[in-house]
């Protein structure tokens, strides 16, 4: 339903209550054309939601307008004190000592066949320039529409970070900071596993992963698949597509009789870990 099928059906009303049957004939035709390019822009609307891999955000719209989803569960609002100090201690339950002390070791000798790691500044502006805006910062406060537009003149300082970084084997402790959101799973909380914890983590070491996940995929050897094992395609996506769209090693599953033996693994409280 829209403006113009409303006004049609209007005209259709008028048409009806004037007694002129031409009238009312023409008003019906038109409305049902009307009705048909209406139901052909929605259709188009819809499809434009899965056009493209790369927006997942937008295909899940188009899921939702077409199941008609609606949240029902309300949040629930808590106002213990205690609450932000126990799920701390419940995310970070995990961590140790050691671990604490294993960021502080010696670093390994680097032996003469290996070739340090060193980005190029052009490398950073690229990979600030594809940061998006629609990503909420992390516990740094700096948003991905500052990094975006300042990507020129902030390239070369965070080249130089990065790099000294790599250097010494040691990732700033600024860039290892994270918020954690909990979003209850239900609506009646009985444990701390009922919280899903969404970490917001500073763009500008999602922006770093990125360019050492680059730099990872071309140092495979040719004989392994940098899809199998490095995803470009966010999870949710790979899990809709078929298997044989996502690999093309998979493409003898179209005949008949054949299998294929799929491994997927599930890790209890794997953010924590």
């Amino acid at each position: 339903m829209n403006s113009d099928v409303r006004s049609l059906l209007k005209a259709r009303d008028a048409a009806f209550k004037s007694g002129n049957s031409e009238e009312l004939k023409a008003a019906r035709h038109n409305l049902k054309a009307g009705i048909r390019a209406a139901k052909h822009q929605y259709s188009s609307q819809i499809a434009a939601h899965f056009n493209t891999n790369s927006d997942p955000r937008r295909m899940w719209q188009g899921i939702q307008v077409i199941t008609d989803y609606k949240s029902k569960v309300s949040t629930p609002v808590t106002t213990d004190a205690a609450l932000p100090a126990e799920l701390n201690n419940f995310y970070a339950r995990f961590e140790t000592s050691a671990q604490a002390q294993s960021c502080n070791t010696a670093l390994l000798p680097t032996t003469e066949e290996e070739t340090p790691l060193i980005l190029a500044a052009d490398e950073v502006r690229r990979a600030l320039m594809r940061v998006s805006t629609r990503k909420a910062a992390g516990p740094d406060g700096i948003p991905g529409r500052v990094l975006k537009a300042c990507a020129s003149q902030l390239a070369s300082t965070f080249t130089d970070i990065f790099n000294l970084s790599l250097a010494q084997s040691t990732v700033p402790v600024c860039f290892k900071t994270t918020t954690i959101i909990p979003i209850p799973k239900k609506s009646t909380i009985t444990s701390m596993n009922d919280y899903r914890p969404i970490a917001l983590t500073p763009i500008v070491m999602k922006c770093f992963e990125r360019l050492i996940l680059s730099h990872i995929k071309r140092s495979l050897p040719s004989t392994l698949d940098p899809t199998s094992v490095l995803p470009t395609e966010p999870t949710d996506l790979l899990m809709m597509r078929s298997p044989w769209q996502s690999t093309p090693q998979l493409n003898h599953l179209d005949s008949n009789n054949s299998y294929v033996r799929m491994l997927f693994i599930d890790f209890s409280s794997a953010f924590n870990t």
